[in-house]
């Protein structure tokens, strides 16, 4: 499997073509931002400033050995370059970046339609960066209109992510925004049915090599006390109690965001189970990190049953075998479940 980097300046033009690229460390996230590292040795004629530098947008393809042609994998923005005596470590980070080091620059204190605010939040991003960004899927409310206050200094990706609300989530390929309530694709059916499966009694039919399960009370808190210099609000959740027992907690809060208390306890009051599943797949473009899978297991343990979809909220591997693939999975939406499920490819 080979790498290649092609290099692009801060007006668009190709400067490099670089081939000698090794050490590739991927990590996928839903919602939030995306970073890719690799490296190159000092000996590489494009191991220059010239081509290296911060901002300097690279597009990774993947040479594919049996077909003889590439695949465009991803195309991102250069944010840090490490160096030490042998070589540059090349730190790329997905378009929400730029979101993130955008900020206001003066509090925002108004009424106004979540819709069509993120929208003038991409066309600022595009002015600052000379970009073509394209918000070409928006569920968010379009005749709701909100009240919020957001001070100097917050970031556009925080707004968005406050103004998505634990309801949609965001995904940004190819330069175009989506921001849904469902946003991936069901591959726990059919017709794109993916499956990851172990059944003690079939043994000639299981693409899982090994599995283990975790459930504990560690991030359980169903009784907070919320505090600031300004006011103080307890929050329960009497189900969860009466499930769990009570778990208490204090948290420092901004005495700005009044619906932060009714969050927290909302992704702190259930358990949490974490799954470590090895499966026996190649693949690595099989499933996308916004895709639901099926994972089925039965070794005549209800502990250890599982049989369910599961959306993939992180995906990464590492070089020199591409198929080295790790996911996060989760049974909830991302931004309001406290579950951490590995899955993880050889």
């Amino acid at each position: 499997m080979e790498y290649i980097a092609y290099i692009y300046d801060k007006n668009g033009k190709n400067i490099a073509q670089i081939f000698d690229i090794f050490n590739i460390n991927l990590q996928e996230k839903l919602n939030d931002i995306s970073t890719l590292s690799f490296s190159l040795y000092h000996d590489n004629r494009y191991s220059k400033r010239e081509f290296l530098s911060e901002y300097n947008r690279v597009k990774i393809n993947i040479l594919l050995p049996k077909w003889q042609w590439e695949k465009t994998y991803l195309e991102w923005y250069i944010t840090s370059v490490k160096s030490d005596l042998y070589k540059n470590i090349v730190t790329i980070k997905d378009y929400l970046w730029l979101f993130e080091r955008a900020i206001l620059f003066d509090k925002l204190n108004a009424y106004f339609q979540p819709k069509w605010y993120v929208a003038s939040l991409v066309n600022k991003v595009n002015e600052n960066h000379n970009l073509d960004l394209e918000l070409v899927e928006n569920e968010l409310w379009t005749d709701w209109t909100v009240v919020r206050y957001f001070a100097e200094g917050t970031n556009y990706l925080d707004i968005i992510k406050w103004l998505m609300n634990d309801s949609f989530e965001i995904k940004i390929k190819w330069k175009k925004i989506y921001i849904k309530s469902k946003v991936w694709e069901d591959k726990s059916s059919w017709p794109n049915f993916v499956e990851y499966r172990y059944n003690i009694n079939e043994y000639w039919d299981r693409n899982i090599k090994s599995i283990s399960v975790l459930k504990n009370a560690e991030n359980i808190s169903n009784e907070i006390k919320f505090v600031s210099p300004e006011w103080s609000v307890k929050k329960t959740d009497s189900g969860s109690i009466e499930k769990f027992g009570k778990l208490q907690e204090r948290v420092y809060m901004n005495w700005e965001d009044w619906g932060a208390p009714n969050d927290y306890i909302k992704k702190h009051s259930i358990s949490s189970r974490e799954f470590n599943i090895v499966p026996v797949v190649e693949d690595y473009f099989e499933v996308e990190i916004w895709d639901i899978v099926k994972v089925y297991v039965d070794v005549w343990n209800d502990l250890m049953f599982i049989n369910e979809g599961f959306r993939i909220v992180r995906k990464s591997f590492k070089s020199p075998k591409w198929w080295q693939v790790s996911f996060a999975l989760s049974t909830e939406k991302v931004t309001t479940t406290t579950l951490n499920e590995k899955l993880k490819k050889l």
